[in-house]
C-alpha cells in the first residue's frame, strides 16, 4: 500500500521518509497548500496512487491558526471517504488540560486549556467523521532536521554564555525517528487487514523538565563544543517555561493493540546530537 504523507515539516517528512525506505514502502509527500481544492486534491490523489493518507497539519496548526487549516482538512476527509482512502492524522496532547498531572487515556474527555489545543480538537472531529480514520497523538518532537525542541537548544549552546531552562513542567520529548517507527507498524497492520481504528496515544517514556532535557543535551554536545571558550554553562530559569510543559499520555492501548512499546527519549538523544555535528562538519567540507 503506498502512503501519500501530507506535511510541511521538515523533520516529520525525513523521518518518515527514512521509515518508509528502511521498511521498502512506497510513499509520496505533498504540503497542505496542495490539498485547498478539490480538483487539485483529487488529482494529488490519484497520481500519487495512495492507498492511505498520513497528515500532520493537526501538529503544525500549533504554528498556524487560521480556519484555512481546518477548510483544507474537511475537504480532504471529504474526497478521500468518497475515494474509500483511510487516514492517519498525527495530533497532540494539548486536547488535554494536563491539570491534574496525570497521564491522560484516549477515553478521557478533551479539556482543551489553550487556542492550539482547541484547534487540534476540532481537527480531530473532522477526522473522526471518516470512515476509516486513525488519530495518533503525540508530544513534542525533536530531531537532527528543522527547528525543533533539540535544534533550537543547541543553536543556543552554541551562542555560549548562560543558558537557562525552568525545572518547572514536565513533558515527554519524542524523537521523530521514534514516532516513524510507530506511524510505520501501524500501517503495516492496518496494510493485513487489522480492524484497530480510532485514537491512539504516543510518546517517549521518562517525562522531564526543560533543564534536564538541556543538561543531558549539554553533556553530548559538550564532546562537539569548547565550552570553555563559549563559557557556557546551564542554570535554572526563574521563570517557568510556557510552551515546555505538556498533558502527558498514556500508551498502554498502543501496546496492547499493535504491539508498540515505548522507548525512553535517552536512548537517541546521544546519537541524534551527534548527527546535528557531524551533519554540519559534512556541510562544511562541502563546501570547501
Amino acid at each position: 500500500m503506498k502512503i501519500l504523507v501530507i506535511s510541511s515539516s521538515l523533520q516529520l517528512v525525513d523521518a518518515l521518509g527514512a521509515q518508509f525506505d528502511r521498511r521498502e514502502r512506497r510513499y509520496a509527500v505533498a504540503a497542505a497548500d496542495q490539498c485547498q481544492a478539490e480538483p487539485q486534491l483529487e488529482q494529488l490523489l490519484s497520481t500519487s496512487a495512495a492507498g492511505m493518507v498520513v497528515t500532520a497539519m493537526g501538529l503544525e496548526s500549533l504554528i498556524r491558526f487560521d480556519d484555512a487549516i481546518l477548510e483544507t482538512l474537511a475537504l480532504l476527509v471529504k474526497v478521500c471517504a468518497r475515494r474509500g482512502l483511510p487516514i492517519l492524522q498525527l495530533s497532540g496532547s494539548q486536547v488535554f488540560d494536563g491539570l491534574d498531572g496525570g497521564r491522560h487515556r484516549e477515553e478521557d474527555p478533551a479539556t482543551p486549556a489553550s487556542r492550539a489545543g482547541a484547534m487540534l480538537w476540532r481537527m480531530e472531529e473532522l477526522v473522526r467523521s471518516a470512515p476509516s480514520h486513525l488519530i495518533l497523538r503525540t508530544a513534542p518532537l525533536y530531531s537532527a532536521v528543522g527547528s525543533n525542541l533539540l535544534t533550537r537548544l543547541l543553536a543556543d549552546f552554541r551562542r555560549g554564555g548562560v543558558v537557562e531552562r525552568s525545572t518547572g513542567g514536565q513533558c515527554s520529548p519524542t524523537w521523530a525517528g521514534d514516532l516513524a517507527r510507530v506511524v510505520s507498524a501501524i500501517i503495516d497492520q492496518l496494510s493485513c487487514g487489522a480492524d484497530c481504528w480510532g485514537t491512539y496515544h504516543y510518546s517517549s517514556s521518562d517525562p522531564i523538565s526543560s533543564y534536564q532535557f538541556a543538561e543531558t543535551s549539554l553533556a553530548v554536545a559538550s564532546q562537539y563544543l569548547d565550552v570553555e571558550a563559549l563559557k557556557l554553562s546551564l542554570d535554572i530559569a526563574t521563570e517557568r517555561d510556557v510552551e515546555w510543559p505538556r498533558p502527558l499520555l498514556n500508551c498502554d492501548k498502543i501496546r496492547s493493540t499493535f504491539g508498540v512499546r515505548q522507548l525512553p527519549w535517552r536512548s537517541s538523544i546521544g546519537a541524534v546530537v551527534q548527527q546535528v555535528f557531524e551533519g554540519e562538519v559534512n556541510e562544511q567540507s562541502s563546501l570547501c
